[in-house]
């Protein structure tokens, strides 16, 4: 007894057995026939079955470890690209583009506008005459006798106040600020008066006790050229790492007393959270905006 040959092969069609056969074994017998057929195609499929079992597992394999990896390691890759992103943004929307406005104040004293104390009239101050400048021209001042009163200071601490000058639409109002506050933003600061505790008029009549200090701005050229030209000093919103000046400033002006215009601005001073600016103009009230951008940070 033995098994019968089979091939690895598939075989189109069954032989159908008729009656007409005659009984015949053996491996070409025609029983067997039908047997070899199944067998061989039994064999032609167990074969790609084994192929595909073997491609499966490796399959698998492959997705638990180096398919897995690499999606885990394109995940990760994913995440930190928009982590950059982000923290890209953000420095574009804090340092690499800020805006902000700077206001210039362009007033002083070409001459004279000296400040005295009155000896005719109770704590009052007498102005001399002079020019004063402001809005992009001159005015003239002339003197006046008991142009303002010093108040009194009936506290236990001393105080200071501030005469000034500013130009209205009738013409120049001389006045000295309350106690603990300064000149009012549209005057020019004249003298800085330190009132001593308890100075009042039944005490010190003539202001004997009580200093006036100069503050004047003078410019004795102004227009042509200024000795001392305004500036301001600007902080950023958000300062830079210390010692990174690669920021570039652009200026649009505003508005401006005068005709000043963006190049009137110029940086003087340079610093990573700030800058000074200075109008080299003689126009007042000059307002810009500026523009920083920062492409290194």
């Amino acid at each position: 007894m033995a098994n019968l040959q089979e091939n690895e092969a598939w075989v189109d069609g069954i032989y159908q057995l008729e009656t007409t056969d005659p009984v015949m074994g053996g491996p070409d017998g025609i029983d067997n026939v039908q047997a070899k057929q199944l067998g061989s195609r039994t064999k032609f499929l167990k074969k790609r079955q084994d192929n595909l079992i073997e491609r499966v597992d490796g399959l698998e394999e492959t997705t638990d470890q180096s398919l897995i990896a690499a999606i885990g390691q394109e995940i990760v890759r994913g995440m930190e690209h928009g982590a950059l992103a982000f923290k890209e943004i953000e420095k574009t929307r804090r340092f690499r583009n800020q805006t902000g406005q700077v206001r210039f104040v362009n007033r002083g004293a070409r001459r004279g506008c000296t400040v005295t104390k009155s000896t005719t009239a109770t704590r009052n101050l007498t102005f001399d005459e002079g020019e004063l400048f402001a809005n992009g021209r001159v005015y003239f001042l002339p003197q006046r006798i008991n142009g303002a009163a010093v108040p009194s200071n009936n506290t236990a601490a001393p105080a200071t106040c501030v005469a000034f000058a500013r130009v209205t639409a009738t013409g120049i109002e001389l006045d000295v600020s309350n106690l603990g506050s300064d000149a009012p933003a549209d005057a020019i600061p004249l003298y800085r008066i330190s009132v001593p505790a308890g100075n009042n008029s039944g005490s010190d009549q003539y202001l004997a006790a009580v200093t006036l200090t100069d503050v004047r701005r003078i410019e004795p050229d102004f227009p042509l050229m200024l000795a001392s030209p305004t500036t301001a000093l600007v902080l950023w919103p958000f300062p830079f790492p210390v010692g990174d000046l690669g920021w570039q400033l652009a200026i649009d002006m505003v508005s401006s007393s005068g005709d000043a215009a963006a190049h009137h601005v110029l940086v003087s001073e340079r610093a990573s959270n700030g800058a000074r600016l200075t109008l080299a103009h003689y126009a007042d009230d000059v307002i810009v905006k500026y523009s920083l951008t920062n492409n290194g940070v």
